[in-house]
């Protein structure tokens, strides 16, 4: 059965090349059904300092992270989930999440080939906004209906499950489809 993985990440910044991962959330569900198969959530230590305009943004200290274990330490078991989904499902994935956590991977020496086809509820949701630009995960909840408690937002796992929700929404009102699905899954 085809499995589609919510996705999200937290991090030190916005540049691959310099920044690191802090939190990770996946929640796989059967395309179908969306009975959850895989749920995964972790925080990590980016073995680096987290600059207080970030901490602002998802609220995750230096403090918060420091006995973490290394992302490198889950790389092979995250890199794995990876490849059992059909397609991979989060808010700004194509622009953000998507290349930093493959570089990542590379950092670590995992390889996730073939890497599922992402799709991003950010660059597909503008008819979510009355004037068309790229919805918040906020306004995408808002829109579908779907509840969103800002308390709670850029939890990697809550903004995770969120997503899925309005994913889900968006499909039931005819206003998205998958991608061609990927042959990942085993």
């Amino acid at each position: 059965m085809p499995l589609i993985a919510g996705f999200d990440l937290e991090s030190s910044g916005n540049d691959p090349a310099t920044d690191r991962i802090v939190e990770v959330a996946v929640v796989a569900q059967e395309l179908e059904t969306g009975a959850e198969r895989i749920c995964y959530a972790r925080r990590f230590n980016p073995e680096c300092h987290i600059p207080a305009k970030v901490v602002a943004v998802h609220g995750i200290t230096d403090a918060d992270v420091m006995g973490a274990p290394l992302f490198k330490t889950a790389a092979p078991l995250l890199g794995s989930m990876l490849q059992k989904v059909n397609v991979l499902i989060a808010h700004n994935g194509i622009e953000f999440d998507a290349p930093m956590i493959m570089h990542e991977f590379l950092r670590a020496g995992v390889i996730v080939t073939p890497f599922p086809a992402v799709f991003d509820t950010m660059k597909d949701g503008r008819w979510a906004t009355p004037d068309g630009k790229y919805p918040t995960l906020g306004e995408l909840c808002w829109s579908l209906d779907v509840p969103y408690d800002p308390a709670l937002a850029h939890g990697a796992l809550y903004d995770v499950r969120v997503m899925l929700a309005c994913y889900r929404r968006a499909v039931a009102l005819g206003l998205w489809q998958l991608p061609e699905l990927a042959s990942n899954a085993a």
